[in-house]
């Protein structure tokens, strides 16, 4: 009887991480059980045991990071991709298709200059086009052949008499 109300008895955790704890012992065991299920502390309301906890802060959708385009914006993970639609620090394409990309907020000063896609053109299609002259060409050159100090000697051939 007293082995079964006994507060030094030894029993198994229950939630699974084969640790032996006395039964006096087993609430703090709980607090920190590796096996224990527990709710995210970041709020996305994903139960999983303790020691998931690290890994899923690597995916949790409510953690908290700053824009990655470091416009100085901070907002949870699960944000980030409708960010990209207002952030100033995003790539985005001339609007009048000269085919230049500028950050967000650098595009309205491009925009009230650029002529457009006629406008725009490479430094090299400036300059016109090669002249005959610099086209490239192939050249073969004959095979090298040693020079004759360098020949090995042919080998004779006798007809058998």
């Amino acid at each position: 009887d007293h082995e079964q109300e006994c507060p030094w008895r030894l029993c198994a955790c229950a939630n699974g991480c084969g640790e032996m704890v006395r039964f006096n012992q087993f609430e703090e065991h709980t607090a920190t059980c590796i096996k224990q299920q527990v709710e995210c502390p970041n709020g996305c309301g994903e139960v999983m045991a303790r020691e998931m906890l690290g890994d899923h802060q690597d995916t949790c959708p409510e953690i908290v990071e700053s824009c990655v385009r470091e416009c100085g914006e901070i907002m949870p993970r699960r944000l980030a991709a409708k960010h990209e639609a207002v952030c100033p620090n995003f790539l985005v394409d001339c609007p009048k298709g000269c085919g230049q990309k500028h950050v967000r907020n650098a595009m309205p000063a491009h925009a009230k200059m650029c002529k457009g896609a006629r406008r725009h053109r490479s430094p090299s299609s400036l300059r016109g086009p090669k002249p005959e002259s610099a086209k490239k060409t192939s050249v073969q050159f004959a095979p090298a052949r040693p020079a004759p100090h360098l020949r090995s000697p042919s080998p004779r051939v006798t007809e058998p008499a």
